[in-house]
């Protein structure tokens, strides 16, 4: 996780591609726990999660958290 918040912060896409892909079918559940954080952590920005989510995609996170 702390990788990927240092690479949402330095704003590099293809290391965020990478590090995501190497989460394998964990990333949607990686992706909920960055909002769980965010919400608990008011400083945390919310630029993460979304960025999370153009990574992943709404779609693939919502059905891995059973809201399909």
């Amino acid at each position: 996780m702390d990788e990927g918040a240092h690479l949402l912060v330095a704003a590099d896409v293809a290391g965020l591609r990478e590090w995501e892909a190497s989460l394998g079918m964990w990333a949607p559940f990686a992706t909920l726990l960055l909002m769980v954080v965010q919400a608990l952590a008011a400083p945390t920005p919310a630029i993460t999660v979304f960025g999370a989510f153009l990574l992943i995609g709404f779609r693939k996170v919502t059905r891995e958290a059973g809201a399909d």
